[in-house]
């Protein structure tokens, strides 16, 4: 799976963003324009958080849940399940370890 290095966002795409907001525009629009301007999932919460006053938690929510994301959002459940299932073995692991 490739994944992209968190970069720090052009001042003039956070600029666009905060004023979308400003705007009234829906999240999801602003989620759309910022994967067109080429921002990752990570990128596009981090600028929902400081453009927009959105927590993290809710910012992942309306990114992940976004049409602009819906083809990734298949695979990024099953890794993120996998890597829950790996966690818990781990913990399951330590726990016959400790005892």
């Amino acid at each position: 799976m490739k994944t992209s290095k968190p970069r720090v966002v052009p001042p003039e795409i956070a600029a666009d963003v905060a004023a979308m907001f400003q705007r009234g525009a829906e999240p999801d629009s602003i989620v759309v324009r910022m994967r067109m301007l080429g921002l990752n999932k990570i990128e596009s919460i981090k600028l929902l958080r400081d453009c927009c006053g959105i927590s993290i938690a809710n910012g992942k929510d309306i990114v992940d849940l976004s049409p602009a994301w819906a083809d990734r959002r298949e695979s990024d459940e099953k890794f993120h399940d996998a890597a829950e299932q790996a966690l818990n073995l781990i913990l399951d692991e330590d726990k016959l370890t400790a005892a």
